[in-house]
């Protein structure tokens, strides 16, 4: 158009020597002699060039030699900065890809500026594949895959940078939280002789800036009598706490953390069990069932409900070994696939 000719019009006309060099312009070769000529392109904004360079022999023929360059800014983006895997289990290793977009007319490098290799990431770490420097032709992009394994039922925050061309490295943020497979019965719980479930009661309430109780709090169910109402204060049954679940839930997040921390340092072996390969597992607090005092010749029976109270499906089974030969008997064998917040109920009599 008229306007598009007038712009062009109106653009500095670069001399030829700003634009393409030749070194040495000029010399003279010996016989059986040769000689290295340096070509240099000196890109200018958005400009595309195409020239003819003429070598003149004295007494000798005319050579040709046609020169073009393209000049163009760097142009890249990604498609995230932000990663959040959500909730993960903590024992597995979540993944996910960003992909890095060449907007412009170059070739782009890169590098992850990754610190490891690209195998499998170690507990608490995260892993850039490819590792490598490459280059993304013009007009494409380049999928990187990220790798985090927790390690640890927590939250994570990690970051990692991305070098694009010359300019400062591109911060990507990886965030989540590791999480286990976890049921809830509605029993009060039981106590240990080392206190090792009240010393994580305590830190549960630290960690969620609640008034901390003597001890830990029953459910609505009968309280233990005996040794084990020695684990619980009558204090504890009078006070008042914004969540008791979610008090539980930190307190065994904070149990499977510890036993997770000491796994990595002193890892377990993975022992067959019938024939398949079945990993540690750690143990929480136990359930407290109280029949009371039941007439010799009578059958009673009590229904509870347990709950999977994780984020994930759960499946689960009892080990009905260490009840046999005791007269209780147990409506509950095995359960698959119970999805959150889902409540099943069964009877022990």
């Amino acid at each position: 158009s008229d306007n598009e000719e007038k712009k062009d019009a109106e653009k500095p006309v670069v001399p030829i020597e700003q634009v393409f060099d030749i070194l040495p312009l000029h010399g003279c070769i010996e016989p059986g002699d040769s000689q290295t000529l340096q070509f240099s392109f000196y890109g200018h904004e958005n400009s595309d060039n195409a020239v003819e360079a003429v070598c003149q022999v004295e007494g000798g023929p005319k050579y040709k030699l046609q020169l073009k360059g393209q000049a163009a800014l760097v142009q890249y983006s990604f498609d995230k900065h932000f990663i959040n895997f959500g909730e993960v289990h903590y024992d597995q290793i979540a993944v996910a890809e960003i992909e890095l977009f060449n907007e412009g007319r170059i070739p782009l490098d890169y590098s992850t500026m990754a610190t490891s290799d690209g195998s499998k990431p170690q507990p608490g770490e995260q892993t850039v594949t490819p590792v490598e420097m490459g280059q993304i032709p013009p007009f494409s992009s380049r999928k990187l895959i990220i790798r985090y394994y927790p390690g640890v039922p927590a939250k994570f925050d990690k970051l990692f940078k991305v070098q694009v061309a010359h300019f400062e490295p591109d911060v990507i943020q990886v965030v989540g939280e590791g999480v286990f497979p976890r049921i809830k019965l509605d029993l009060p719980r039981y106590g240990d002789q080392d206190g090792l479930y009240a010393g994580f009661l305590a830190e549960a309430h630290q960690a969620l800036n609640i008034e901390e109780p003597n001890c830990a709090p029953l459910s609505g169910r009968s309280k233990p009598s005996g040794k084990a109402s020695s684990k619980y204060s009558e204090s504890a049954l009078n006070t008042s706490f914004p969540s008791e679940d979610l008090l539980e839930c930190e307190a065994e997040r904070l149990m499977v953390k510890k036993y997770a921390e000491n796994l990595i340092v002193a890892p377990q072996p993975v022992e067959p069990v019938r024939g398949k390969k079945r990993k540690p597992k750690a143990h929480l607090a136990d359930y407290f069932l109280d029949f009371g005092h039941v007439v010799a010749g009578n059958t009673c029976s009590q229904t509870l409900t347990v709950t999977n109270n994780g984020f994930f499906p759960v499946s689960f089974s009892v080990d009905r070994s260490v009840i046999v030969g005791s007269g209780f008997f147990l409506g509950l064998d095995r359960v698959r696939q119970l999805p959150p917040g889902e409540t099943l109920s069964f009877n022990v009599t």
